[in-house]
């Protein structure tokens, strides 16, 4: 993923395939976005729009009358003691003043508007499970859990969303509800059930309007007021924000030469511009600008086939149709080049996509190239975009530099904190960490509250529950009652600003400036009350026992308090065939207190598979062999079963050894064969003549290796492994944690026959086939195999992995939708590969379970204190700087 090589076939055909639809909506949002920024995609529709009929106050009321009184009316009978003053229906509508042909098209879809998910309706059903659930009807007697609030605070939120054309008695009737019910509200109850109300409300983050983000808005507004000004910009913002895509953006007024190392992540940003038709041009490996590569939309001179009528052969030479060129960091400065012979540098903007990539190491072999391409880079425009980049004050010199080279140029930064969801971090011990828990001393719980408040892309790895939690308790001091500017009201005065960002910015303004006495105080109430992450289940072993899960990690007997460190299982290709023993041995050797354990749910492809829900989940190691060792042998797979399969691969691969031999072969004798056609020599045909039979032999042979091969290939075993070491299938659940309820259902792979297959025929060692077999892929060089890596992206684009390997390097290449991410210990990382590991979690518009589960605590300090001396900032002030500046 991170070699700078050029596009393969099957790279070349991943970007051809078209986006979902729910993906092309935004990109037409993108593509349309730098015109008008304030563009808004909303989910839902009125019903009136869902009609497309003429907004007027006879249809708006015809509408109600067909639709919507019949609703309202009842909800009024129900509860009437209800007094709705404000809201005053009408008393008749005209029929005659709405067109027969409206009326026609609203009869024609009376079935489709019953059964559609329209705005009003959505907002009709909130209404009425306030109703229901603030005053029970004797026809319903079960109460709803949710409350009534629950509702409340769902209903006024989507209501903010101010769908066009919703119909306006409607509208009175919802506003009535609100006004009247507003008046029994409790803000600070509110708050303090953000996580239900918020974080775990599926129905605000259905139903929310799709819009730019406010880093991406700032963007082009930066770009469209110093249109020719020469610009360095700073673009600070959390992963999975946009920033791969803001180019889209950018390229309706700016040519764009967009850098990125990870390949995935630029053919990722080709397919989307593709989508959306887009001129594009890859440089990939190129040492010269005639080594670019056109699509077929930027083509503008070209060959088309006879017979197909498809463009056959572009001549790239002639790019001036470009306007978005993807390319690699060795490829930077041929990408720049080939784009100046069409454009002048100040309508080019170079957007280089974390720049801060192996920057960590304190030398690199591509730390010559970044060099060279700061250098001798002549574009006036540049954008440096990560989640992590180094702020102004922590890189002077390249500031310095850009400003020297490019005269009355402008330097400015944009950051976000984006926070509409909430990642826990969790310790090596199985508790979510928290800054008021993650230090000893006030004084050092200030020092990363203060760390945060200026790097806010961490406040979404802060727990909105921990965070109320601390509140709460907070509300009630005599502290806090005589410094009223620190009160919850004071800072969150009204609905409208109950979020989540800004509960957590108030939470670490509390902890700013507390007083020791008050802060041990709530220390104390909040040490007595924490719990685990996820909380014990009890399951009867295999072996008959009664166990109990101390949090996922951890398994003890009922009367066990002793503690053991877990002995390495190394074994890989033949384990003990007593499985009952060795289940034993698993769960003996690894007793803990129930206070947690220091392994937290890293077994996961056996007791705590179930722990992991959702999505995919990725494994962030340097000892990629070892962590899928220890995998395989942790799952017990019995020898006749491994056997077994090891011999099926063994057979295969001798098979697939000789359909190589025999393929070569048969490209041999047909490259012959094929030279043989080509227009030849009066002494040359008369030999070809005199070979004729060479020619009927060479015919003989290719049947035979052609039979050959087909009797090979039919000879293939299928190799599958038993659901039960599958982790996350029926029968392993069962096998791990017998019958107990989930409230979720954990998540597992979905590995077809013909996926298997295509890896049992590539050469590469048996691990990695096993491990496929388990729903485990490795993104990692170990394996040596491009076409091995391609089927990994695939499965991990489309979400049928259910465990991801890594190593830390690869995590800038994995722009895909994780749910759970382990960091393992024994890494070197620094604060921005912490952040840019944990990025890869949370990267969809969902809010589903995330968590990022560390097992070193170590790691998790590295992110939360403040980093003296960054290697990334040192790096950029000694390579990003041009050789004749310095």
């Amino acid at each position: 993923m991170l070699a700078q090589t050029k596009l393969t076939k099957k790279e070349w055909e991943m970007v051809e395939v078209k986006v979902t639809p729910d993906k092309m909506e935004i990109l037409d949002m993108m593509n349309k976005g730098y015109d008008d920024i304030h563009i808004v995609i909303y989910k839902i529709k009125s019903l009136l729009s869902f009609l497309k009929l003429e907004n007027t106050n006879d249809v708006d009321g015809y509408i109600y009358e067909q639709f919507f009184k019949n609703i309202i009316n009842d909800m009024l009978k129900q509860n009437g003691s209800i007094n709705l003053p404000t809201f005053i229906p009408p008393t008749k509508i005209v029929k005659q003043k709405v067109k027969k042909s409206d009326v026609i098209r609203i009869t024609h879809n009376m079935c489709n508007i019953i059964q559609s998910d329209t705005y009003e309706y959505i907002l009709l059903q909130f209404a009425e499970r306030i109703f229901s659930s603030k005053f029970e009807s004797s026809k319903k007697k079960q109460s709803n859990t949710k409350g009534w609030k629950f509702y409340y605070f769902t209903l006024y939120k989507i209501y903010q969303n101010n769908i066009p054309n919703t119909n306006k008695i409607v509208a009175s009737f919802i506003q009535s509800i609100l006004e009247y019910f507003g008046s029994e509200i409790n803000l600070t109850e509110f708050i303090y059930e953000s996580k239900n109300f918020i974080e775990k409300n599926e129905n605000l983050f259905r139903y929310k309007n799709i819009t730019l983000y406010e880093h991406q808005k700032r963007i082009v507004s930066i770009c469209k007021n110093h249109l020719s000004v020469p610009k360095l910009i700073l673009y600070i913002a959390p992963t999975g924000t946009g920033k791969t895509l803001t180019p889209i953006l950018l390229s309706n007024a700016y040519k764009v030469i967009y850098v990125c190392a990870a390949k995935h992540v630029g053919l990722s940003l080709a397919k989307s511009a593709i989508s959306i038709q887009k001129k594009i041009a890859f440089a990939y490996g190129c040492l010269t600008p005639s080594d670019v590569k056109l699509h077929y939309f930027s083509a503008k001179e070209y060959t088309r086939n006879t017979k197909s009528g498809g463009i056959h052969k572009v001549d790239n030479s002639v790019g001036d149709k470009v306007e978005i060129i993807i390319c690699d960091i060795l490829s930077y400065l041929p990408a720049m080049n080939y784009m100046l012979m069409f454009n002048q540098s100040t309508e080019i903007i170079s957007y280089f996509d974390e720049p801060t990539i192996f920057l960590d190491y304190p030398l690199h072999d591509s730390h010559t190239i970044i060099r060279k391409n700061w250098s001798e880079n002549v574009i006036p425009n540049v954008i440096l975009s990560s989640a992590t980049l180094p702020k102004e004050d922590e890189i002077p010199n390249t500031i310095r530099d850009f400003k020297m080279k490019f005269e009355d140029s402008i330097v400015i930064s944009i950051e976000s904190h984006e926070c509409s969801k909430s990642i826990p971090l969790i310790t090596k011990d199985g508790y979510i960490a928290i800054p008021h828990f993650q230090a000893s001393t006030l004084i050092e719980v200030q020092e990363i509250a203060g760390h945060i408040l200026e790097n806010p892309t961490i406040l979404r790895y802060l727990d909105i529950g921990e965070c109320v939690s601390f509140i709460r308790e907070f509300e009630n001091t005599t502290f806090c009652k005589e410094n009223e500017e620190l009160s919850l009201l004071t800072s969150i005065d009204h609905i409208d600003k109950i979020e989540l960002v800004n509960i957590k910015l108030h939470y670490l303004h509390i902890l700013k400036f507390i007083d020791d006495e008050t802060f041990q105080y709530i220390i104390n109430i909040l040490s007595n009350n924490r719990k685990l992450y996820i909380q014990p289940i009890n399951k009867t072993s295999s072996f008959g026992k009664k166990t109990e899960s101390i949090g996922p990690g951890s398994i003890v007997t009922s009367s066990s308090t002793s503690s053991q460190t877990s002995k390495p299982l190394i074994r890989v290709s033949s384990m003990s065939s007593d499985i009952n023993t060795i289940e034993k041995q698993l769960f003996t050797t690894q007793m803990q207190t129930t206070k947690g354990s220091s392994d937290f749910a890293v077994c996961v492809t056996t007791r705590d598979a179930y722990t992991l829900n959702d999505g995919p989940t990725i494994f962030i190691t340097n000892e990629v062999e070892r962590v899928a060792q220890i995998y395989i042998t942790q799952s017990n797979i019995p020898s006749v079963i491994m056997d077994d399969i090891s011999g099926k691969i063994d057979f295969n691969q001798t098979v697939i050894s000789r359909i190589e031999i025999l393929e070569k072969a048969l490209d041999d004798v047909n490259n012959k064969r094929l030279k043989s056609n080509v227009d030849t020599s009066k002494m040359e045909k008369r030999m070809a003549r005199e070979s004729d039979s060479d020619n009927a032999i060479k015919s003989n042979c290719v049947e035979k290796i052609t039979r050959e091969l087909s009797s090979l290939s039919a000879s293939i075993k299928t190799v599958h492994l038993p659901e039960k070491y599958i982790p996350n299938k029926p029968s392993h659940i069962n096998h791990w944690i017998g019958d107990v309820k989930l409230d979720y259902v954990p998540f597992t792979s979905d590995i077809d026959e013909e996926i298997v297959e295509k890896i049992m025929k590539l050469s590469i060692s048996q691990i990695w086939k096993m491990l496929l077999l388990m729903g485990i892929g490795v993104f990692s060089n170990k394996h040596n195999s491009d076409e091995y890596t391609e089927i990994m992206k695939m499965l991990a684009d489309s979400q049928r992995l259910y465990l991801i390997i890594a190593t830390s390097d690869y995590i800038y290449g994995t722009n895909y939708q994780f749910c759970n991410c382990y960091i393992s210990k024994n890494m070197e990382l620094t604060q921005e590969k912490v952040i840019q590991a944990i990025g890869r979690v949370g990267r969809n518009n969902l809010q589903q379970n995330y968590s990022i589960r560390f097992r070193s605590d170590e790691h998790i300090n590295l992110l939360m204190y403040p980093e003296v001396n960054k290697q990334e900032a040192i790096n950029m002030n000694l390579l990003f700087q041009t050789d004749d500046c310095v």
